[in-house]
């Protein structure tokens, strides 16, 4: 099944109303593990230090390690705040979105939040993309982020966004043009891991992504190694 990146990128506006409810629910839930292949562990911390107890839903787990929520209560982790613990080929420096989606590259429209309402197109979208940004076209470098699929089958995905928190692949809420990387694999497919934190080495491309006419990103990358992310402070 392939699902275009722009259809992708759209619907999860589309259905964000009803994802955050349940979202809501989640991160109010004391019984909601973060499942297998998680990641992220938390040692509960002491009563009386200034912090509560944390129980042994995904919400909590995350505070308690030191992530911090984009949403009161979510369980939704910002990982331009974090670097991978994970060795590095040598020559290749890690680039976090809190550089790739510090400024400002606006989309093609307007603020829009009704899915029945045609949204207001920009006729001047901001998209000034600094030049030390910029100097990372064509180069080799890491990036850190949560998968989204594009491209499933049964055996996996060649084609997956990487994004820079879980809003886009598990919440249905559209990141911003610069906070996602199109991320392509050769040969075999890569596993799909959902709701964990992956460190993708490749050749990064900064050209916008157009489909339709419309501009859906920023970034593109030619994946050649996947692993999940050794996430540290």
């Amino acid at each position: 099944m392939r699902i275009p990146a722009v259809k992708a990128i759209r619907v999860l506006g589309t259905v964000a109303a009803v994802l955050l409810l349940a979202l809501a629910i989640e991160a109010s839930s004391e019984g909601s593990g973060g499942g297998a292949g998680t990641v992220f562990t938390a040692a509960p911390q002491a009563p009386g230090k200034g912090r509560a107890v944390p129980g042994p839903g995904m919400a909590q787990a995350a505070a308690a390690a030191g992530f911090k929520p984009l949403l009161p209560g979510a369980p939704v982790i910002d990982l331009g705040a974090f670097v991978p613990g994970n060795a590095l080929p040598d020559g290749v420096p890690f680039e976090s979105f809190k550089v790739l989606g510090a400024f400002v590259y606006e989309s093609d429209f307007e603020p829009w939040n009704d899915p029945f309402e045609e949204p207001k197109r920009r006729k001047h979208p901001k998209r000034s993309v600094p030049a030390s940004v910029q100097a990372l076209d064509g180069r080799r470098v890491a990036c850190m982020g949560f998968m989204l699929p594009f491209d499933f089958k049964p055996e996996g995905t060649r084609h997956f966004g990487l994004m820079r928190n879980q809003v886009g692949c598990c919440f249905g809420q559209a990141p911003g043009l610069n906070e996602w990387v199109d991320v392509t694999v050769a040969g075999a497919p890569t596993e799909v891991f959902m709701d964990t934190p992956l460190l993708v080495v490749g050749t990064l491309k900064i050209k916008p992504i157009v489909e339709a006419g419309n501009t859906m990103g920023l970034y593109t990358l030619a994946a050649e190694t996947i692993e999940k992310a050794r996430v540290s402070k």
